[in-house]
């Protein structure tokens, strides 16, 4: 079937189910109406093969309603399906089983199907992937939705390409886009789909990655949503002269959320390997990892994790103005307001050649308001930190602030409730005392400590 360019009626399903449903695109391009109360069942399949572009089972981007809808079978695109060409406007690539672009609602919605996009994308396509939508507008919210399939994005080095665009993937929404002024919503979502990024090196540069097992980049707000799918991010040591990686942010539950985050869990491993953080000269990037979230930039309430968090991270630099940080949390990286009510058990292993490193049970580093305020905060995660001796690690200066609930609790508004904080995970840390005529390796640590 190929795929229709808008619809403004009603489709109602009346719960049947379509099988063997072919499309090649999205059944419509743009949807203005409503679908709802329809499976899409077992031996479906969605095919593409255009330059970038929104593609779902559904609808390509959708501006009306889709309630109650299930998707099974097969979404594949042909190879370089997104190898756009070189120009000065940005071109997005967004994929999703209900839709690539949600500017609507949907809710109630559940996905069972597995994709994996192979492709060379270009300086100038941004990447949205996602179990329901691959972007997710603004203004909008998805609400009670679940993703049990597998989500891959594999960009694969090849002489000429560009792998420089943002990559947002997630299991519920890829991400949001930036610049945005109002925020997002979502809420009662549940992931338990591996959500996987291979990001290999282009000529030139690398991408921004925004990873996590609900969403990527969340410009809003996430309110309880679970994760129970492993989370992955690797990428092979093929390191390019000049390249830049910039920020990039992992989490369970969320890469980035902007707004505040509230009653997740993550059950699912999060796990991050490889030469990710090349840096060329002069240029001062830096990571985020966390059990629920790698980066928020308001409040975290009552999210709990308990899977670990590993993380293998080599800056391959040789340059001596080149610095690399990183944030790493059992909950979260970095957060930029309130902590509260939050609780790890997951271990943290960390082996890095980070010029600094921030490291918590809870989160690495936090930027004023109050540690503990209302409701328990409690870590008995342990830490495992390793100063990775290896001269990728350039000439710069390695050091780490530890502890058992935050690495690093600053700015002008931080509290740390001593009544409502706990920590009972021991901290590890191995070669770090190490240096040499090129090398410095430094900890600050608050906790049990074990190590030299």
């Amino acid at each position: 079937i190929p795929f229709a360019t808008d619809f403004t009626g009603t489709l109602d399903g009346g719960s049947h189910t379509v099988e063997n449903l072919t499309v090649r695109g999205p059944l419509f391009g743009t949807l203005a109406g409503t679908v709802q109360d329809l499976t899409i069942g077992n031996g479906s399949s969605l095919t593409f093969s255009h330059i970038a572009g929104s593609y779902g089972y559904v609808a390509g981007t959708n501006s009306g309603t889709i309630d109650g809808v299930t998707v099974n079978g097969n979404i594949a695109a042909d190879t370089d399906a997104f190898a756009s060409p070189e120009t000065s406007t940005y071109v997005d690539m967004c994929v999703g089983a209900l839709a690539g672009t949600n500017t609507g609602i949907i809710t109630n919605c559940t996905n069972n199907a597995s994709f994996t996009i192979t492709s060379d994308v270009s300086k100038y396509t941004p990447a949205y992937l996602g179990g329901i939508a691959g972007k997710q507008a603004t203004s909008t919210a998805l609400n009670g939705c679940v993703n049990a399939g597998n989500i891959s994005l594999d960009t694969p080095s090849r002489s000429g390409s560009h792998i420089s665009a943002n990559c947002f993937v997630g299991g519920i929404v890829g991400g949001t886009p930036y610049g945005e002024s109002t925020g997002a919503a979502l809420g009662g979502c549940t992931n338990s789909g591996a959500i996987k990024v291979v990001a290999r090196d282009g000529s030139t540069s690398l991408p921004e990655i925004k990873l996590g097992g609900i969403a990527g980049y969340i410009h809003g707000t996430i309110d309880n949503c679970d994760n129970s799918g492993s989370v992955t991010h690797t990428n092979p040591t093929e390191t390019v002269a000049g390249s830049s990686f910039r920020n990039c942010t992992i989490g369970g539950v969320a890469g980035t959320v902007t707004g505040a985050i509230s009653g997740c869990d993550n059950t699912g491993n999060v796990t991050a390997s490889g030469s990710f953080c090349y840096s060329k000269a002069g240029t001062a990037t830096q990571t985020f990892f966390g059990g629920v979230t790698g980066y928020a930039g308001s409040s975290v309430t009552r999210c709990t994790n308990n899977k670990p968090l590993s993380v293998t991270a080599i800056m391959n630099s040789t340059s001596t103005s080149a610095t690399h940080n990183g944030y790493f949390g059992g909950i979260a990286g970095y957060v930029a307001a309130a902590t509260d009510g939050c609780t790890n058990s997951g271990a943290l292993n960390i082996s890095t050649t980070f010029n600094t490193s921030w490291v918590g049970g809870i989160a690495g580093y936090t930027l004023d308001g109050t540690l503990g305020d209302t409701a328990l905060c409690s870590n008995s995660g342990a830490i495992d930190f390793d100063f990775v001796n290896t001269a990728a690690s350039g000439n710069q200066a390695v050091k780490a602030f530890i502890g058992g609930l935050v690495g690093q609790h600053a700015g002008t508004d931080k509290v740390i409730k001593a009544n409502a904080t706990s920590s009972r995970g021991n901290i590890t840390v191995s070669n770090g005392y190490y240096s040499s005529g090129r090398y410095s390796r430094s900890v600050q640590w608050r906790g049990q400590w074990h190590g030299g």
